[in-house]
């Protein structure tokens, strides 16, 4: 999503061995930051880092974030590799 444009849509996903991370974001014209994250139970200690990373980049638009987890075929069922994933959001936010 282009930060200059007030309309866009991404999407991003990263696989690894536990399964597969898709994030999706959307964003309409808003005089404000309407900011929205939908994500499943296991990125809940991560929303705030989440929002201030979006924050740093955004500063007016409705935005909708949307992030699923897939687990892969091996790997038990909601299983998040929670040290890459914090490791992932670290190298984002410069460790914030």
């Amino acid at each position: 999503m282009n930060p200059r444009s007030m309309t866009g849509f991404a999407r991003a996903r990263r696989t690894g061995g536990a399964g597969e991370v898709v994030v999706t974001a959307k964003s309409v014209n808003h005089r404000a930051l309407d900011l929205h994250i939908h994500a499943g139970s296991e990125f809940d200690p991560y929303e705030p880092a989440l929002r201030n990373l979006a924050k740093t980049y955004l500063s007016r638009g409705h935005i909708d974030i949307r992030i699923a987890f897939h687990p892969g075929t091996g790997a038990r069922a909601g299983a998040l590799n929670r040290p890459l994933f914090e490791a992932y959001l670290a190298a984002e936010t410069g460790g914030r």
